[in-house]
């Protein structure tokens, strides 16, 4: 089951790539020509935190115990708010009072 949010583009440190942002059921990624772009893979279970500000959101992932990085999703404002709000609900993060922030509540 892949969710399409628009077009958008996908920022991680100087790497800026542009196309079709795809939710599937265990990853985010996104699409340009059909194919989709490896470098903008993002497992949903690796996510820890997501921030929203505007048309642009900001997840913190931690891919592995010793590593740890911060990407961008940059859209349509509705889009990119759907797409936030969706993740947070799968994930269930917890929201941070008065703040569009969610991270994950340690068990």
């Amino acid at each position: 089951m892949n969710v399409t949010y628009g077009q958008g583009a996908f920022v991680r440190d100087n790497l800026r790539l542009e196309g079709t942002i795809i939710l599937s059921e265990h990853k985010i990624l996104i699409v340009s020509g059909g194919e989709e772009l490896s470098a903008t893979f993002i497992p949903l279970e690796k996510i820890e935190k997501v921030r929203l500000s505007g048309a642009r959101m900001c997840v913190d992932v931690r891919p592995a115990i010793m590593s740890r990085y911060r990407a961008a999703y940059e859209g349509d404002k509705k889009n990119i708010t759907e797409l936030t709000h969706e993740i947070v609900r799968r994930r269930g993060l917890k929201k941070r009072f008065l703040q569009n922030e969610w991270f994950e509540v340690p068990s």
